[in-house]
């Protein structure tokens, strides 16, 4: 039985036109081409002609990378044009671990109404700071003596049993630590650090709720734009998370980072930045996944900003991000 040709090509020459397997190498190498011809039109004043073959980069880097292969470096003469990216300059020291958190910040030391800092009965309360700034693993257990000591005594203040609180915290008795807090809540029921260190703890009893209140309550005390609230934001975004509202932690979490670039962990970044996208928030999420490119350039990221400068037709960007996703990893330099 004959056969009917499948193509038009076929059809023409009687056999089935066959394409030539791309060569990453090859597209790498005309890709840098057309962004070196966009860069001089962009010099020149002339955007509007630049654009196309940016976008022709793009669309060649976007094939290679598409068909998941390596290339080689480019060929000479083509190594130090404008496509290739400066090396990473910024270096984090440390990201801190996105457990809850507890406040850290010195909070000023506040007189009630049945005590006076201005006489000498008063005076454990200008040792607290000091105990304070010493506690560690290692002093915990000394400061606790010291603070049951003044308990012992009769003294009652709500720094007191915050201090007794965070010390409870470093001896991992989480119990005690949250009996205190609300012991600081019931002499000052607007306890900035009290609130947000017991809203931390009431987070992995499944208390969500509880812990927003809490939460809320704390940021009413302080300037919600400001380092102080920071750590009331990041507990409320916890809260967020762990109750299911992926669309208010990502706003939160994206609040936290313009407060504290490097305070969150980089996954929580790149969890926040797709669920902006997905609100169609696509600024939003290239500022995060712009920084994550600085400090961690993983495929996953570098992908997922690709695309997005992409729809936003910054081609020009585009190829810049999947130039970088080609760029062969160095090879760990050997031990002499």
């Amino acid at each position: 039985m004959a056969t009917t040709p499948s193509s038009s090509f076929e059809q023409l020459y009687g056999h089935e036109l066959v394409l030539p397997k791309p060569d990453p190498t090859r597209l790498a190498s005309k890709a840098a081409e057309y962004f070196a011809q966009a860069e001089q039109l962009n010099r020149c004043g002339a955007p509007d002609m630049a654009s196309p073959l940016y976008r022709q980069a793009y669309t060649l880097l976007h094939g290679a990378v598409a068909k998941n292969l390596e290339i080689s470096p480019l060929p000479q003469g083509q190594q130090n044009n404008s496509l290739d990216l400066p090396p990473n300059l910024v270096e984090i020291n440390s990201v801190s671990s996105q457990n809850t958190i507890a406040h850290e910040a010195a909070q000023p030391i506040t007189q009630g109404s049945d005590n006076t800092l201005n006489t000498a009965t008063d005076s454990w309360l200008r040792e607290l700071p000091a105990l304070r700034a010493r506690l560690s693993v290692e002093s915990a257990g000394e400061i606790a003596a010291r603070l049951a000591s003044l308990r012992e005594a009769g003294h009652s203040h709500a720094e007191l049993h915050r201090l007794e609180g965070l010390t409870a915290l470093v001896l991992q008795d989480t119990n005690t630590a949250m009996q205190r807090f609300r012991e600081a809540l019931g002499l000052n029921p607007n306890h900035y650090s009290s609130l947000v260190n017991l809203a931390g703890l009431l987070l992995p009893e499944g208390r969500h709720e509880e812990a927003t209140a809490l939460l809320q309550r704390a940021l009413d005390q302080t300037n919600s734009e400001s380092l102080e609230a920071v750590p009331a934001l990041t507990n409320l975004s916890l809260a967020h998370q762990l109750a299911g509202r992926p669309m208010d932690e990502a706003l939160l979490v994206l609040k936290v980072h313009r407060l504290k670039p490097g305070h969150l962990r980089n996954e929580r970044l790149l969890l926040a930045a797709n669920n902006l996208e997905q609100m169609g928030e696509d600024s939003a999420a290239i500022e995060l996944l712009s920084w994550l490119q600085q400090q961690q350039a993983t495929p996953e990221i570098l992908r997922a900003l690709g695309t997005l400068l992409e729809r936003r037709g910054d081609y020009q960007e585009a190829a810049l991000v999947y130039r970088q996703l080609l760029q062969p990893v160095n090879p760990a330099s050997p031990v002499s």
